[in-house]
């Protein structure tokens, strides 16, 4: 069964989500952002100007302050007023770049609020009467206006997104393709999907959000998020195969029979997406789940895990 610091741990290398970064996926990011820039300059004047506009504003987020709310609304402005008037491929260029900025400010936020010995519980555990300190109400007026809230995990406050911002400040300017996928990122941000161990979605939802991405990831292979998608994709497919500590595959009360929430999502699954790749994956495992051939079900997972189909925690 996967644990929850772990199902942390996986998210934070990719968007959903949620949210947190890790560096050698930057780092991979950096190479492919560098790629794609140099990959597109031909002789034209109009080409270099366009990718020194790119590298500019690269270098501009790199001067920001990672440890400042303000830094995203300076990082949003310039966009606009640099790269808003360019072509999509351009603005989804540059988009890319404050993303990756985006995550690392959410990183150094979360880092500071972590060392700071101020209470911020009062946010999420004080009752609605409670008043707030002025330094308080600042506080979250700050990260509110600059794309970000406070919320809580396991009795902890962080940091997180609220990628309205992006809707706000950057839709306008970007690509179709890459506006579908920011839409999708936004839901899933309001909607959660992990919280003290616990999936907080419906079933539906979560095969919902794998058949969007198992569509998504088919028809734009060359999408300049597409790892992003694909990771994210197999973490939701690692999680219906083999749940999380509050929300198991196996019935607490019956442990040799199935959950009615996997029970429920396998359904769906095989009902609305006949033809998925992921309901080919979920038919021979629901059938020994069903019939409760447990060696045979977790034969299947030791399977896909072999395979790479899932994501294997265990090593």
């Amino acid at each position: 069964m996967i644990r929850i610091n772990q199902i942390n741990g996986i998210i934070a290398c990719c968007i959903l989500v949620l949210v947190f970064g890790c560096k050698t996926k930057n780092s991979a990011n950096n190479e492919r952002s560098e790629a794609s820039i140099n990959e597109s300059i031909p002789t034209n004047a109009t080409s270099r100007l366009e990718n020194s506009l790119l590298v500019g504003y690269r270098e501009f987020l790199s001067q920001l302050d990672s440890t400042d709310a303000n830094s995203a609304t300076i990082a949003a402005q310039k966009y606009t007023e640099v790269i808003g008037k360019q072509s999509a491929s351009v603005c989804d260029s540059a988009f890319f770049e404050f993303s990756k900025f985006y995550t690392r400010l959410t990183n150094g936020l979360n880092e500071k609020h972590n060392n700071d010995t101020t209470n911020y519980d009062v946010f999420v555990f004080a009752k609605p009467e409670t008043q707030l300190s002025k330094k308080l109400i600042n506080y979250r007026k700050s990260l509110q206006k600059n794309g970000f809230d406070i919320d809580s995990e396991e009795g902890m406050t962080y940091i997180k997104q609220d990628r309205n911002f992006i809707a706000k400040h950057f839709y306008p300017y970007l690509s179709h393709t890459m506006k579908e996928y920011q839409t999708q990122l936004n839901t899933e941000t309001a909607e959660g999907f992990i919280s003290d161990a616990s999936i907080i979605v419906p079933p539906q939802k979560l095969a919902d959000r794998i058949a969007w991405y198992e569509k998504f990831t088919y028809e734009n292979p060359n999408f300049i998020f597409i790892e992003d998608c694909r990771t994210t994709l197999k973490i939701y497919q690692t999680i219906l195969f083999t749940g999380i500590d509050n929300t198991p595959i196996w019935s607490f009360d019956q442990p040799d029979s199935v959950s009615d929430y996997f029970e429920t999502a396998y359904k769906y699954f095989l009902s609305k997406y006949p033809h998925s790749k992921t309901t080919a994956l979920i038919k021979p495992f629901f059938s020994a789940l069903s019939e409760k051939r447990t060696k045979d079900a977790e034969a299947i997972i030791s399977k896909y895990r072999k395979d790479n189909v899932i994501l294997n925690f265990n090593q």
